[in-house]
Parts: structure tokens; C-alpha cells; sequence
């Protein structure tokens, strides 16, 4: 792969590595992490608010219900 353009010095080639070594430390974590964190957090409201937590399958079912077409 060819460079898309030269570095004039030194600086300008540890300003861009630092960029990218900043930029690869922010980025999303991956989706095996994200799943994890999503079941952590519905567990947690389900444990402290019972009565009023309605899971996505339940509130898929609800909303389902509600769009259903009556006559």
C-alpha cells in the first residue's frame, strides 16, 4: 500500500502516529463486549425494578399487539 502523502519531518510523523495511537484507543469496543454489557444492564433493572422493567421481547410483544390490526 503506498502512502497517500510524504512526511516533511520527524514531528510531523510522530504528531500523526500519535494521532492514530489516540484514535485506535477510542474507538467502540466490540460487539462481544457490547452483548455482555447490554445483558449485565438488563439483568440489574430487571433485580431492582421488577414491576416496572419490561424486557425487549415483552415490549416487542406489546408494541406487535398494539399495531395489529382490528376489525
Amino acid at each position: 500500500m503506498k502512502p497517500k502523502f510524504k512526511c516533511k519531518s520527524n514531528a510531523q510523523k510522530y504528531a500523526i502516529r500519535a494521532y492514530y495511537a489516540k484514535k485506535n484507543k477510542t474507538q467502540k469496543p466490540d460487539h462481544r463486549e457490547q452483548e455482555m454489557e447490554r445483558e449485565r444492564y438488563m439483568k440489574v433493572m430487571a433485580q431492582d425494578f421488577p414491576k416496572d422493567f419490561i424486557s425487549d421481547d415483552e415490549w416487542d410483544y406489546i408494541e406487535a399487539m398494539a399495531n395489529w390490526p382490528s376489525k
